[in-house]
């Protein structure tokens, strides 16, 4: 990859919560508790709409490891070898674009094969839809506690960006999720734009802040 095209990897950052509430916008399937032929009813009506959200979500997870890569360039470059925060929050975000992914994956089964296949496996799809959302939660836990922890302890990143993240985890695993989702689109949203204006140390590091003085100890 050029340095170029190298210094914009940050902006993957972007296209990952532009993506992923497009994907919402385009298609939001109801409940899958519902009577089965409504439900059946509901994804052999909305086919089209439902593919291409599904496909805006395969986008979407992409985006995120790619976002996640330039993540841990940042973090590495203040940690050092052998960077293990720096790891564990890269295997965080690699965890929430296979936890989309699959998301979506579910999503266009249902949507494409609505009609041709008996009414419950719709209906078992759509259930996956609504609720196989785990893997995106614990991805999300990983990413953001490890960079917040990485971000206090080592630098990296500002500081208050390392205070956000922390908190930001705990929502997802309570009734009031969508604060955790508006907390981690605004994370993102500002750490893209820190590694975009950030200047580039080396060659390859797609954009990574230099490292800053470790705080508390390392």
């Amino acid at each position: 990859m050029s340095s170029s095209l190298a210094r914009l990897a940050p902006l993957s950052g972007f296209a990952f919560v532009v993506l992923l509430v497009a994907s919402f916008f385009v298609a939001d399937p109801p409940a899958s508790d519902g009577a089965t032929e409504e439900v059946v009813s509901y994804w052999v009506d909305n086919e089209t709409a439902n593919i291409v959200a599904a496909l805006l979500g395969g986008l979407t997870a992409v985006a995120a490891v790619w976002f996640g890569g330039s993540v841990r360039a940042a973090l590495l470059g203040a940690e050092g070898e052998p960077g293990r925060l720096a790891a564990v929050a890269f295997a965080g975000f690699l965890a929430i674009g296979l936890g989309v992914a699959m998301w979506s994956g579910f999503q266009f089964a249902a949507a494409d094969t609505a009609g041709d296949v008996p009414a419950e496996t719709t209906q078992a799809l759509a259930v996956l839809v609504e609720w196989f959302f785990l893997p995106f939660a614990v991805g999300i836990f990983l990413a953001f506690l490890a960079s917040g922890i990485a971000i206090l302890r080592h630098g990296g990143l500002p500081r208050w960006l390392g205070f956000l993240a922390l908190p930001i985890p705990l929502f997802f695993f309570t009734p009031i999720w969508f604060i955790g989702m508006i907390g981690a689109a605004v994370w993102l949203l500002a750490a893209s734009w820190l590694l975009l204006r950030a200047p580039a140390v080396g060659s390859g590091t797609g954009g990574a802040p230099p490292a800053e003085p470790a705080h508390g100890p390392g």
